[in-house]
């Protein structure tokens, strides 16, 4: 188990869940399955429903491991679960060069094939990235 080293910089955040994963497309389905039944088992009150929740989760590590990683089954994400301020907080941190978050995030009534993903989570929970650019925070909503 990894814990990042934001998430240990910032003990006063309670990690609830920590891990690293190696970017395979094979294993995706099951990473993202296994962080929501992490987040399922906090019992955390969530205003989102299973299909949400599961589209979250998936744009977060899908676009890690096909955008930051490249695919790259030798590169790996580190994904922690923790409560920050009331809020359940997901972050997922690839091994990419990153990007520039402000010139790639800015929402828009037509949407393009590519970025799409970003538009969807902004549009569902608080998004968040550090300065590189490869590790995204999303905070989930309660009840």
């Amino acid at each position: 188990m990894t814990i990042r080293k934001e998430a240990m910089k910032n003990s006063c955040k309670p990690i609830i869940f920590a891990d690293s994963f190696q970017t395979e497309k094979n294993k995706r389905r099951d990473i993202i399955y296994s962080i929501i039944n992490n987040i399922q088992n906090t019992g955390y009150p969530l205003t989102y429903d299973d299909t949400t929740l599961e589209l979250l989760i998936d744009e977060v590590i899908t676009n890690a491991m096909e955008h930051g990683n490249e695919w790259n089954p030798s590169r790996s994400i580190n994904v922690s679960l923790y409560k920050n301020e009331k809020k359940l907080c997901l972050s997922v941190e690839d091994e990419g060069i990153g990007f520039d978050v402000h010139s790639r995030c800015t929402i828009s009534p037509h949407m393009k094939i590519r970025g799409r993903g970003l538009q969807i989570l902004a549009s569902l929970a608080k998004v968040s990235w550090n300065q590189k650019g490869n590790c995204i925070t999303i905070c989930l909503s309660e009840e």
